[in-house]
């Protein structure tokens, strides 16, 4: 369980939470998934408020893992069978199943209306629209065949992608790829699970620790 303090000092606990959740964008909501007694939820919470809003709720599909949107409109998840799905973040709709075969925390959005996944069965980076459809290879000017592409990011302004690259078991290292020109760059060897937090930083995993380094956006690097 995890407590959330209010300015009225009241407390309410978060009940059944399922692993991984994730903030709208003004960071006024929060967005997680509960079991109990057999159902799935997926929960919109407010954070002034004490009681969550149900968006979803199934016993057949388990949702977990879901990420808000850049807009704060929607998000995407992931089930147990590995099936991406999107939903208004206001439930009005039912999921659209978008991508299958997708590997778990290996998923996010590339802007508003297209998600970026990693395809289990190959290990390459695909996109595809919100509504479904046919996804899309990412090309990359140097792509390692050896390689399983994992944890997509797009950084702020949309025109730079980060990823992480995993050759066997011990191998890997995080890729910037300049989505303009599909010319992509290791940035840091011995890396995975990059995140860009806006103090201008990059945040990863190298073994069981979590490393931050200066990154600048202007240029692209680490400084």
């Amino acid at each position: 369980r995890a407590l959330v303090s209010f300015g009225n000092m009241q407390y309410r606990p978060f009940e059944n939470v399922l692993t991984n959740f994730d903030f709208t964008p003004d960071g006024n909501q929060l967005v997680y998934s509960s079991f109990l007694n057999g159902n799935n939820r997926l929960h919109v919470r407010n954070l002034a408020e004490l009681e969550p809003q149900t968006i979803f709720q199934s016993n057949t599909l388990t949702a977990f893992s879901p990420r808000v949107s850049p807009d704060g409109q929607r998000i995407v998840f992931i089930t147990a069978s590995r099936d991406l799905y999107t939903l208004g973040l206001n439930g009005s709709a039912t999921p659209t199943l978008v991508a299958q075969d997708v590997s778990h925390e290996s998923y996010d959005w590339f802007g508003d209306r297209d998600v970026i996944f990693t395809e289990s069965g190959t290990g390459k980076l695909q996109t595809v629209s919100v509504t479904g459809g046919t996804a899309q290879p990412v090309p990359l000017e140097n792509s390692d065949e050896r390689g399983n592409y994992k944890t997509p990011l797009l950084l702020p302004g949309g025109n730079f992608l980060i990823y992480s690259v995993v050759v066997g078991r011990q191998d890997s290292r995080v890729e910037l790829l300049d989505l303009s020109t599909n010319q992509n760059r290791v940035l840091i060897e011995n890396g995975f699970a990059a995140k860009y937090i806006e103090s201008g930083h990059l945040t990863f995993m190298r073994d069981d620790n979590l490393m931050a380094v200066p990154f600048d956006l202007d240029q692209m690097a680490i400084t």
